[in-house]
């Protein structure tokens, strides 16, 4: 009905506000019992206050705040963490060291390029997490930062495609030598090496990569190694196979699927025994590049395995040593890592964590 105001001499509409009926009352109206019963909300526990607020300043979080509370309440703090998609590389070691059961990770960098910051967040001297590393970009590389990859002591594969001169018999030999003259040793852990594009590694290099204690696997694609040179290497303890073929059934792969088909037959995806998690790093550049687009031909592909039953000693040749490498005279920024998307949280502000932590 409408309704005439003599004051303002509009006319206007009237409707009865109410709140609507919930679906309980309306059930119990229409003399049906509901399904399912609407939960009550109630009264926030001080505990799950206190939870949200270190959601709130993560930032601030730290080994010594953690240290102290049990580990029913570690892990649903992590367990919150994840499913507020707040769970950084960061906040993803420091739960590590913690002994909380963490599942394996994998991270992005959409920069292509392994710089000295990013080697320092993905490595672990203690070998708490092992490495798999991934670079596709490496004709954009410095070689400052491709040396840097010796130490990352906890790397279990490196994976490297690239039309490019940075992978050199000069760099592989600079590797060996810090492994004899290093400690901790780099590459320990080091199971499969695979290399693409790199026209400047030669079988000069294959004496260089036999003082690598853990590499069984070394592969390489498109570089100055051909199969013919297969014979150079069993000399020093190694042996050729074929054994990407028994799985694709192609003589024509891809780059990263032939790399990633070597890593699931002989390393397994994420295949760290239940006490050692596994940190997958993928470093690639945004644009598309024309390396991946282009198919490696199997033919000229070059797989070796250790023979270890062949006895041979690992040893460096008595040639001199090489020079390193030279220092850059600028640095790039570090590449920022892709996270996820993090849900906004209310209530946020700055407080003292260590009597927050204490009400858990």
């Amino acid at each position: 009905m409408q309704t005439y105001d003599w004051q303002s001499g509009l006319v206007y509409t009237e409707h009865l506000a109410q709140p609507p009926r919930s679906y309980p009352k309306f059930g119990a109206a229409c003399g049906k019992r509901p399904r399912y019963v609407a939960p009550c909300r109630g009264t926030q526990k001080l505990q799950d206050i206190a939870l949200r607020k270190v959601l709130c300043n993560l930032e601030q979080l730290t080994l010594e705040n953690l240290e102290p509370l049990q580990d029913l309440l570690r892990e649903r703090l992590w367990e919150a963490i994840k499913r507020h998609r707040l769970d950084t590389l960061d906040i993803w070691k420091l739960f590590l060291c913690l002994g909380v059961h963490i599942e394996d990770r994998v991270l992005h960098i959409h920069e292509g390029i392994v710089s000295g910051d990013v080697v320092r967040s993905i490595s672990s001297p203690t070998c708490t997490w092992l490495t798999d590393l991934a670079i596709d970009d490496v004709q954009n590389a410095d070689p400052t930062h491709l040396a840097d990859l010796a130490n990352i002591v906890n790397l279990r594969s490196l994976i490297l495609v690239g039309n490019a001169r940075g992978i050199t018999d000069r760099l592989v030999r600079s590797w060996a030598e810090l492994v004899e003259n290093q400690d901790p040793k780099p590459f320990s852990k080091l199971q499969m090496l695979y290399v693409h594009g790199q026209r400047h590694l030669t079988p000069h290099a294959f004496r260089p990569v036999t003082a690598f204690p853990a590499l069984t696997i070394f592969c390489t694609s498109y570089c100055g190694i051909k199969r013919t040179d297969t014979t150079i290497a069993e000399e020093l303890g190694w042996e050729g196979f074929d054994g990407f073929k028994e799985q694709d059934h192609s003589s024509e792969l891809l780059p990263w699927r032939l790399a990633s088909s070597l890593q699931h037959e002989f390393l397994g995806r994420f295949s760290g025994n239940e006490h050692t998690p596994m940190l997958d790093v993928k470093a690639q550049s945004g644009m598309h590049s024309t390396i991946k687009s282009r198919v490696c031909d199997t033919s000229k592909v070059c797989c070796l395995k250790r023979d270890t039953t062949s006895g041979y000693i690992n040893c460096l040749p008595s040639s001199p040593a090489a020079k390193p490498l030279p220092e850059p005279s600028t640095r790039r920024s570090a590449p920022r890592p892709k996270t996820t998307k993090r849900r906004k949280l209310n209530g946020g502000r700055l407080l003292d964590l260590q009597s927050v932590l204490a009400e858990l």
